[in-house]
């Protein structure tokens, strides 16, 4: 792991809302906030933290769904242009997506030959029979029947759509895959089957994924790194062996406490529990923004941000070797 697959300097991504608070007219959802990091070729970097942290909102800007309020996304060394530009098509390609929600992500009025196809009509161009056979290629691809080219999304189980949406987004051999909790809504028998089929395609496809979910049960199986999120900021990242064993940041420490364990004699034991509500995103707190719910704040936290540098010394910069710790707390765990 060299030069970075997909990488992003300084990007945000703020919403404006009809209204702000008591009606005062229009406000700014703080969604992302000046984001900085790299996924390298044939990883899996995981993206985690509470709903509402801006965890979807960052996969999407990385592959030009959404267009960022400001900072630069860089594919092979490549900026991305803008989101409305026919030079990001060739991007689109490489590029792809995994949505969560397998029931409205799928067409109910399209056959599963059309779903599948359509990136195939509409990039490479194939039809009829050309087409079938390679829906029939990626249908088996992950585990499903050629036959079922015929059918409708009604008559799949969740497994069975996700599957589809799976080829879906392979179809056309992208190198970097956005997971976008693609587990979460699938029945736990199920979990272990999806999440097996995309460590093989990873494997014989060699993609990169980023894998977002809340589950760090689900996290810990799959990932090589792991990014921590938390109120549109990145927290803490590092490898994911390391994050588990010692957590430097204290909300990392608390989402690694709330994570439940398969095992009944852990339900006994002490856990330290998350205090408060989250800040909103409209009007983050100043200073460190998980400062209102952190035991360990101190007046500096509300004065000053902390920056996200290298866990190595004082002075490390944010742009350091492939697998180094980076947190941004001014009191980081010792």
């Amino acid at each position: 792991m060299n030069a970075p697959i997909v990488e992003a300097t300084n990007l945000t991504k703020h919403f404006a809302t009809e209204s702000g608070p008591f009606n005062s007219g229009t406000s700014v959802i703080h969604a992302i906030d000046d984001v900085s990091l790299e996924i390298y070729e044939r990883e899996t970097l995981a993206l985690v933290g509470e709903s509402g942290c801006g965890k979807s909102t960052l996969g999407r800007l990385l592959i030009r769904l959404v267009a960022p309020t400001s900072g630069v996304v860089r594919f092979e060394g490549e900026e991305l242009p803008p989101v409305d530009s026919r030079e990001l098509r060739k991007h689109k390609r490489e590029m792809q997506i995994i949505f969560q929600d397998p029931y409205a992500s799928l067409d109910p009025r399209m056959k599963v030959l059309d779903i599948i196809g359509e990136p195939l009509v509409t990039h490479l161009g194939l039809r009829g029979e050309e087409k079938a056979e390679r829906v029939g290629e990626l249908l088996q691809m992950v585990g499903l029947p050629r036959s079922y080219v015929g059918r409708y999304p009604h008559m799949f189980s969740g497994g069975q759509r996700q599957r589809i949406g799976i080829a879906r987004a392979l179809a056309l051999d992208p190198k970097f895959v956005v997971c976008d909790e693609p587990v979460s809504a699938l029945d736990v028998s199920i979990q272990s089957q999806v999440i097996n089929l995309l460590q093989d395609l990873q494997e014989r496809k060699r993609l990169t994924y980023l894998f977002i979910s809340h589950d760090l049960n689900v996290v810990r199986h799959i990932s090589d790194r792991i990014c921590v999120m938390f109120l549109g900021k990145v927290v803490e990242y590092g490898e994911t062996r390391e994050i588990y064993h010692h957590p430097l940041h204290p909300y990392t420490m608390f989402l690694l406490q709330a994570a439940p364990l398969p095992d009944p004699r852990a339900r006994y034991n002490e856990k330290k529990v998350l205090q408060g509500e989250i800040p909103s995103p409209i009007n983050p707190p100043s200073g460190c923004r998980f400062r209102t719910r952190c035991p360990y704040a101190a007046p500096r936290c509300a004065e000053e941000e902390p920056l996200l540098a290298a866990s190595g010394g004082p002075g490390a910069s944010g742009r350091s070797d492939v697998g180094a710790r980076k947190v941004a707390c001014h009191f980081p765990l010792a």
